[in-house]
C-alpha cells in the first residue's frame, strides 16, 4: 500500500482438505514451480534450515501426518510458506518484511492461484502496517482491527473467529453461503466482488489494492462490515479503553467458520 510502512505481507487459508494429501500438496507447490521469481530454494520439516529444493524429490516427497512442512526462498524476493499437515490444515504464506511494491500484483495473482488449487473454506490477505494502537482514535482502533481481523492459525481460528475483511479475502463455499452470496455482491464500492469457478467469492477491498492509499482501504473496510456483520458470520470486536480487545463470537445456529476440526 502507498505510502505505508508494512509489518508483512501475508496469505493465509483454512480448508477440510487434508494437507497431508500428495495430490493436495503438490497441486499446490505446481502453482509456485510456475512463477520463477518465487520458487522455494529449501524444504523440510525444521524450523530452520532444510534440504535444497529440486521439483522431483519435492513433488514424490509423501507428507508426513501431523507435521509441518516449510518451504524457504532467502535470495531475491524473501519468503516462507507453511503447511501444517494435521486434523487442523492451515497455509500460510508469509513476507517478512514485505517485498518491494512491484512484485505485488504477481503476488495477488499467485495468492488467487493458491485458492484455487487447495480451495479453502476461508483465506485472506493481509499486509499489518506498523503502528501503536491509539484506543481513543477512531482511525487507529479501525487500523488495528484490519491490522488482526482473522488469526487463521489451528489454536486461534475456530476460538476467535473472523472479525473482518481482509485486504483480499477468500470466502469458500461452505462461508460464502453461510454470508450469503448476494450480500457479498451487494458490497458496497469500491470494493470488488468475483465469483471464482470452484464456488467460491473473492473480495478485493479496492481494485488494485497494492497501489492505493492505506485509507482508501480503511474507508472501504468500514463500509463493508457495516454491510457484512448483520450476516452474524462475523465476530463482534470492540477495542476497550485499555487497548484490549472484547470478541464475541455468532451465537447462531449452525455458525461454521469451516476448516478446522470441532
Amino acid at each position: 500500500m502507498l505510502g505505508t510502512k508494512l509489518e508483512r505481507l501475508e496469505l493465509e487459508m483454512v480448508g477440510n482438505r487434508s494437507l497431508a494429501d500428495q495430490a493436495v500438496k503438490n497441486a499446490i507447490l505446481e502453482v509456485f514451480l510456475a512463477h520463477p521469481k518465487f520458487v522455494p530454494e529449501q524444504w523440510g520439516y525444521e524450523d530452520r534450515g532444510g534440504d535444497k529444493f529440486e521439483r522431483d524429490q519435492a513433488l514424490e516427497a509423501i507428507p508426513i501426518p501431523g507435521l509441518i512442512l516449510h518451504y524457504r526462498r532467502r535470495r531475491g524476493i524473501r519468503q516462507e510458506l507453511l503447511l501444517v499437515l494435521g486434523k487442523r490444515p492451515y497455509v500460510d504464506w508469509k513476507f517478512a518484511p514485505p517485498p518491494e511494491s512491484d512484485s505485488w500484483p504477481e503476488i495477488f495473482g499467485i495468492a488467487e492461484e493458491l485458492a484455487a488449487a487447495y480451495k479453502p473454506d476461508f483465506g485472506l490477505v493481509t499486509a499489518p502496517i506498523e503502528m501503536k494502537l491509539d484506543p481513543s482514535n477512531d482511525e487507529s482502533r479501525t487500523q488495528y482491527l484490519m491490522n488482526w481481523s482473522a488469526d487463521c492459525s489451528p489454536v486461534w481460528y475456530r476460538k476467535q473467529g473472523v472479525a473482518g475483511l481482509g485486504v483480499r479475502t477468500i470466502f469458500g463455499p461452505l462461508t460464502a453461503d453461510q454470508v450469503d452470496r448476494d450480500r457479498l455482491r451487494s458490497l458496497p464500492a469500491p470494493a470488488v466482488v468475483r465469483d471464482l469457478e470452484w464456488g467460491a467469492v473473492l473480495v478485493d477491498l479496492v481494485r488494485e489494492p497494492w497501489a492505493r492509499q492505506m485509507s482508501e482501504l480503511r474507508a472501504s473496510w468500514v463500509a463493508c462490515m457495516k454491510h457484512l456483520m448483520p450476516s452474524n458470520f462475523f465476530t463482534k470486536a470492540t477495542i476497550l479503553a485499555d487497548g484490549n480487545v472484547q470478541r464475541e463470537l455468532p451465537q447462531v445456529p449452525g455458525w461454521d467458520p469451516g476448516g478446522l476440526v470441532k
